[in-house]
């Protein structure tokens, strides 16, 4: 039995559409009148996409991996060692520029080099809590819940990340966004409102 669609996903640029869906349990993809799943998948956990390249990345939360899916093969292309601990890898984000991958563990997050199999080249901090990131324009934000702190940060060419700002937040706020402007915004569910925070200066 499937259970809740974790995300669904079109890939318009391919040719024909192709399809990737992500639920509990397994990952599908389609392709028009083409259908894959991919049974090993688990618990899979957040998603990122290189449409330049034709990838879909998820987390397998109870295995501590991360796995990349060719969506116009219908096959996995590779597997990655997330080292994020018994608690496993939450969300995912990606630097189509740089072609790397951003793993959110629940303290801290990771810098994956996606074009050399998944090799590790930067890690930060960013305290207990930590589920989704965003990553826009090479700026990384990460809200982390339990630490009920917000940390932003900015990548560079070879995978570091060098934060630029920090902000209290609240007790379980997590998942924060960002606009283009840098704007920060996190939802704060026990306190029934929307936390804004203007966007920090990249000295």
């Amino acid at each position: 039995m499937r259970i809740a669609v974790e995300a669904r996903l079109f890939l318009r640029r391919a040719k024909p559409e192709v399809r990737v869906q992500v639920s509990v349990g397994h990952v599908s993809v389609r392709e028009h009148d083409g259908f894959s799943e991919l049974r090993e998948v688990s618990e899979p956990e957040g998603y990122a996409v290189d449409d330049v390249r034709g990838l879909f990345f998820t987390n397998l939360e109870d295995k501590g991996s991360t796995l990349v899916i060719d969506v116009k093969a219908h096959a996995v292309k590779a597997t990655w060692t997330a080292s994020c601990g018994k608690d496993g890898p939450r969300g995912l984000a990606f630097d189509s520029k740089r072609n790397f991958l951003v793993v959110a563990c629940t303290d801290h997050v990771q810098v994956l080099d996606a074009g050399h199999d998944g090799a590790l080249l930067g890690r930060l901090a960013t305290g207990a809590g930590v589920d989704n990131v965003d990553l826009v324009d090479g700026t990384l934000y990460v809200a982390a819940g339990k630490a009920a702190k917000l940390t932003v940060a900015t990548l560079d060419d070879a995978g570091s990340l060098r934060v630029i700002a920090t902000a209290d937040t609240a007790p379980g706020v997590r998942n924060a966004v960002a606009d283009t402007s840098g704007n920060v915004y996190a939802g704060d569910s026990l306190g029934s409102r929307l936390l804004v925070f203007a966007a920090p200066s990249k000295r």
